[in-house]
């Protein structure tokens, strides 16, 4: 008895893992978007060359993940438009001769996805925001945003290509 209830119980467990395996992805995109363009994004910051930085960042990871295909602009199914509206570098942690050590980097952006063809939305624009720390180092600046960069395409990739 106890032999035939672990085993139906084992059976079960078996089909519910296998069920949550085979769960389809919602489709968020219409079928006709295979290929994305991103062009330069606009900084609206007194950051200089953030937008450069970013952008590739942002085609880095659409790339990486390969869903779409990133081609010109002017080739694409869908524009990923955005802006960068907040950039600011703040000292968090100080030395005894009160230098900054530790800064806090926040990066807020405005993004939306346009139909190529139509020029309507795909997804509304919406804004987005990440924060990291870093410490002094000798590596160059851009090098060390790149973390909060990469968190905050990852998000934007999500939304984009899984609706969330």
């Amino acid at each position: 008895m106890k032999r035939r209830l672990l085993r139906g119980a084992g059976w079960m467990l078996l089909a519910a893992l296998l069920s949550s395996c085979l769960t389809l992805e919602e489709q968020v995109l219409p079928e006709h978007v295979k290929t994305l363009g991103i062009p330069m994004w606009r900084n609206k910051t007194l950051e200089y060359g953030v937008e450069e930085r970013l952008t590739d960042v942002v085609v880095q990871e659409f790339l990486r993940d390969g869903r779409l295909r990133v081609v010109r602009p002017s080739d694409a199914d869908a524009l990923l438009l955005g802006e960068i509206i907040g950039y600011e570098i703040k000292g968090r942690q100080y030395d005894d001769e009160d230098h900054a050590i530790g800064f806090l980097v926040d990066v807020a952006v405005e993004v939306e996805l346009l139909d190529a063809r139509s020029g309507r939305p795909l997804v509304e624009k919406r804004r987005f925001n990440q924060a990291g720390i870093f410490f002094d180092s000798p590596q160059p600046r851009q090098t060390r945003q790149d973390d909060v960069f990469i968190r905050l395409c990852e998000e934007i990739k999500s939304t984009v290509l899984e609706g969330w």
